[in-house]
């Protein structure tokens, strides 16, 4: 009933109020009547607040100097499909690479990846595999003070433990390399 206009189903009484009158529902009882005052909006039609923000920007154009038939004709045209979006990607990496080179200045040095630290210099994978194997063994070295002190050691300090031996030869095998790298 709130949808619909009060004033239709009103009656005006001998006092000059308007009511709605009392109406019988399905089930046999009555429903009150309800006043009516003047200039009264139903709820539903009311109109929804706006902002001043929304309010000044209703009357501005999208792009101001064009229509806007024309400003959302282009704003079509603009907009590509995934795959036409996906080969402009692929293509901007060479030519990335190409603005990139001519900004970075020559004497700095170049950084590389440990794959082609692997392939081009043997003698610095050997220092660094020493350097991980040496710090295994100062750990190695801390556990074995623990246990000298009477702690306990956690079944993986002990498998820590067990393998000091194989790390040292290991080790020694790697200066020998290291040392057989030098002499060439």
């Amino acid at each position: 009933m709130s949808s619909e206009n009060p004033q239709q189903y009103s009656v005006v009484k001998e006092n000059g109020e308007r009511v709605v009158p009392a109406t019988r529902r399905p089930d046999g009882t009555w429903r009150k009547e309800r006043r009516v005052k003047d200039g009264y909006t139903p709820q539903d039609e009311q109109p929804l607040f706006q902002t001043k923000a929304i309010m000044a920007r209703q009357g501005v154009p999208l792009c101001p100097g064009l229509d806007d038939a024309e400003v959302v004709a282009r704003t079509k045209a603009v907009k590509k499909p995934k795959e036409q979006k996906l080969a402009q990607l692929k293509e901007k990496p060479a030519s990335v690479s190409k603005t990139s080179e001519k900004s970075i200045p020559k004497d700095l040095p170049q950084a590389t990846t440990s794959q082609e630290t692997a392939e081009e210099d043997p003698q610095a994978m050997l220092v660094k595999d020493m350097r991980k194997l040496k710090k295994k063994i100062r750990e190695c070295d801390l556990l074995v003070d623990k246990h000298k002190n009477g702690d306990t050691l956690t079944t993986q300090e002990e498998e820590k433990l067990s393998k000091l031996t194989l790390w040292n030869e290991e080790l020694h095998c790697l200066e020998a390399g290291l040392s057989g790298l030098n002499l060439k």
